[in-house]
């Protein structure tokens, strides 16, 4: 195996994650604040325009739970929809 130095070549060029561990803990804890936060802003706001408790949106913290919360919410009927065919 001639040229082989050992060096993970095969990682150059690869998008992966690894660069977020360079940054000090604070950093990292303020970059998933903002983002958990974030998430449940969005899902509050769609929650309260479909005519629902914005407190819902604390099941987007759980992982497996939102996804099945996501499921349930897109075939349930929605408060708002129903009060502008009436």
């Amino acid at each position: 195996m001639a040229g082989t130095t050992g060096a993970p070549q095969a990682q150059v060029g690869r998008l992966t994650m690894e660069w977020i561990w360079t940054f000090d803990p604070v950093v990292q804890h303020l970059v998933a604040g903002v983002l958990i936060v974030a998430m449940m802003g969005c899902g509050a706001f769609v929650l309260v325009r479909a005519g629902r408790s914005p407190l819902w949106s604390v099941l987007l913290l759980i992982p497996v739970v939102q996804l099945v919360a996501l499921w349930v919410f897109a075939f349930v009927r929605w408060p708002s929809v129903d009060k502008q065919r009436d």
